[in-house]
């Protein structure tokens, strides 16, 4: 009753929800098609009859982006089959291999190679169902070697799974951490935030210097960008409250290390949450560089009235004028100030959420009048 309740037929073997498959005779005794021995067996043929793909490689590799550690990663490399077609000519049945058809799939074709990351204990489990080689580095695997010391577990009440020897690191300074375990893996402490100021300190403050929100601004020039290191990125990411997602691996980065004209992996998840006139500088450069004169005028059109004061404030500093330049910087800072958060670009958010130009500009010449007139008594108004 069970099974007839099932009306669909499963796309796959050991799919949720349709119909079980049955093996006939013919599968079981001529085909031998065994039963899964393992989740691996059954990804591997969704693998190949859904994604119309086989694994041809499986590796492992160091996903960290900083130095004095390594954390392992997997990945696999499958290539694209092609789509096998069946055409009658002259009232015979032919079958042929069709190499230009992408089943929908964006221009991936027959013999496409991608690569696909994954944990590394998932790695591992797919190479020995598929009787692959497992690639390393070599120099993942020199970092990766460390004098062990192997013991029996002595518990009574174990169990077959507990038959494995238990491994031990000899050096003690080396810290040893295991997937399977239901924890996410940890790496080097990551940076603390450079804001620390209260989540509603500045909320209904009149601060020349901060922003309505509280909003990590840590690159306030490209110059600052461009001194910052891979390390440095990876860093100043994962202390940013607005990032949600995962680090690219060293393996991502070396391959557009070289290429000038385009943003690498780091830099495409970093460069939305910095500082808007950082952001367009950056864009504006990047259109340069691959030659969009056109893409490159659009975003000059488009500049923030505080990118301009800023820019206006280093070519004044440029050209000797520092009094100027003040000018300019403080100007920048006003228009600083009255934004809601400086890492969006004007229009991305409704603009009641900012300051009215109008009335800052007159609270701030009132308080002023006030300073000069009432001395020491609003000494902390701004």
């Amino acid at each position: 009753k069970i099974i007839d309740s099932q009306r669909s037929n499963a796309p796959y073997r050991g799919a949720i929800g349709y119909k079980p498959t049955i093996d006939t005779k013919n599968e079981m005794f001529e085909q031998s098609v065994l039963p899964y021995s393992s989740p691996f067996e059954l990804m591997k043929e969704i693998i190949n009859e859904q994604l119309h793909a086989d694994i041809i490689g499986c590796i492992i590799e160091d996903s960290s982006l900083f130095s004095g550690s390594v954390v392992l990663g997997g990945a696999l490399v499958l290539r694209r089959k092609s789509v096998r077609k069946e055409v009658m000519i002259d009232g015979e049945r032919v079958v042929m291999e069709d190499s230009d058809d992408d089943l929908g799939n964006n221009g991936i074709k027959s013999g496409e190679v991608l690569v696909v990351e994954c944990d590394s204990d998932e790695a591992i489990g797919m190479a020995l169902t598929c009787g692959l080689d497992l690639s390393l580095e070599s120099d993942v695997w020199e970092k990766s070697q460390v004098a062990c010391t192997v013991s029996e577990n002595d518990d009574e009440t174990k169990s077959i799974m507990d038959a494995l020897l238990n491994v031990h690191v000899a050096d003690e300074s080396i810290i040893l951490k295991t997937q399977g375990d239901g924890e996410a893996s940890e790496g080097i402490p990551i940076q603390v935030p450079r804001s620390n100021n209260g989540a509603f300190r500045n909320f209904f403050a009149s601060s020349e210097n901060q922003p309505v929100f509280n909003t990590d601004n840590p690159v306030r020039s490209l110059q600052e960008y461009d001194e910052l290191t891979v390390q440095d990125k990876a860093q100043l990411l994962l202390s940013l409250e607005s990032f949600k997602g995962r680090l690219p691996r060293p393996r991502t980065l070396r391959e557009t290390e070289s290429s000038s004209a385009e943003l690498s992996p780091l830099d495409e998840m970093l460069v939305p949450l910095i500082d808007e006139s950082v952001r367009r500088q950056i864009f504006i450069r990047e259109a340069e560089n691959r030659g969009d004169k056109y893409g490159a005028e659009e975003l000059k059109k488009e500049k923030s009235i505080r990118q301009l004061a800023k820019e206006r404030a280093e070519k004044a500093r440029v050209d000797g004028n520092d009094e100027l330049a003040a000018a300019w910087d403080k100007e920048a800072d006003f228009y600083a100030s009255l934004r809601a958060d400086v890492t969006q670009d004007e229009g991305d958010y409704s603009s009641f959420l900012d300051r009215d130009e109008w009335y800052e500009r007159n609270r701030r010449a009132v308080a002023e009048r006030n300073k000069k007139r009432f001395g020491s008594l609003f000494g902390d108004l701004e």
